[in-house]
């Protein structure tokens, strides 16, 4: 999940739109329909577009990516408006898409509108697991260690050790391997820093793979530029995808897990079948498996 904070300070009859991080200002009033929006193949995005026509202002979302369903949100407050609705609820942006979230009506000659928008990759009207699909332990050992870094101290409820969401100790450099067949839906291989702080949840190196049932797995702690497939590629169950490593917020070396459906306004990590050594296991935090 992405978070950006724009504001819109402009005077009556000026068009704005923000596209991709840049603020474009024109002095005659357009038409939303003559935005021009060219779609590509890699991974962008979404952006906003905001059309001012004579009291109103109109935010739309626009993913520009062919492939991908995004879920976006946007929220706004402001100066200079009499009359507005400035929340949208979740919208989901399917490929080459464009959508209407809000508009803010009754605006004055000079107004200042601020805005923030989130997003997720994913569509959570298509996003429900498959229970019968058991996952492949994403390497190759005859000892398995569920670790699942603890990092606060929570008050367990029952049944909370069945792990939603794994770190697998392993040595720096661990042939990583596609758990479930998908496509490639996002690839971060540019990071070396590691720590234990919060700070470094950013500083992850992770793989995310889209499932035929809408859920997603995430790959993390990953070495750096290891990646053995890119965005968009579609891989097979065992299909070599990285290198493992210490990446991101953790303390020691280790692979992070998880799959995940994509709800409104969160994803939800699951607990998921395992064939392991013959058997089929929902793993739980601090089991230690040999073959």
């Amino acid at each position: 999940m992405k978070f950006r904070i724009f504001t819109l300070l402009v005077l009556m009859g000026t068009f704005v739109s923000f596209s991709f991080g840049q603020l474009i200002y024109t002095n005659t009033i357009n038409n939303e329909n003559e935005i021009k929006i060219e779609f590509l193949d890699d991974l962008r995005p979404p952006g906003v577009f905001i059309s001012h026509v004579k009291y109103a202002v109109t935010f739309f979302a626009t993913n520009r990516t062919r492939m991908l369903p995004f879920v976006v949100d946007i929220t706004a407050s402001g100066t200079g408006i009499e009359r507005s609705n400035m929340k949208g609820s979740e919208t989901v942006l399917p490929g080459e898409s464009r959508k209407k979230i809000f508009a803010v009506v009754k605006v004055g000659k000079e107004y200042k509108i601020d805005y923030e928008y989130t997003y997720r990759i994913g569509n959570f009207y298509h996003s429900k697991h498959d229970d019968n699909v058991v996952y492949e332990i994403p390497f190759k050992s005859d000892t398995i260690v569920v670790d699942n870094q603890q990092f606060k101290k929570k008050k367990r409820k029952k049944r909370a050790n069945r792990a939603t969401t794994v770190d697998f100790s392993l040595p720096i450099g661990t042939e990583i391997f596609a758990a479930r067949a998908g496509k490639v839906v996002k690839v971060v291989m540019n990071n070396s820093k590691f720590c234990p702080e919060r700070t470094c949840v950013d500083f992850d190196n992770y793989i995310l793979i889209m499932h035929e049932d809408g859920t997603i797995a995430k790959y993390g702690h990953l070495s750096p530029k290891s990646n053995n497939v890119v965005f968009g590629q579609e891989v097979k169950k065992g299909a070599l995808l990285a290198l493992s490593g210490e990446t991101g917020r953790t303390t020691k070396p280790s692979l992070h897990f998880e799959v995940y459906e994509v709800k409104r306004y969160k994803n939800q990590p699951l607990a998921v079948k395992f064939a392991l050594f013959g058997k089929e296991e929902v793993l739980k935090v601090g089991r230690y498996f040999q073959k």
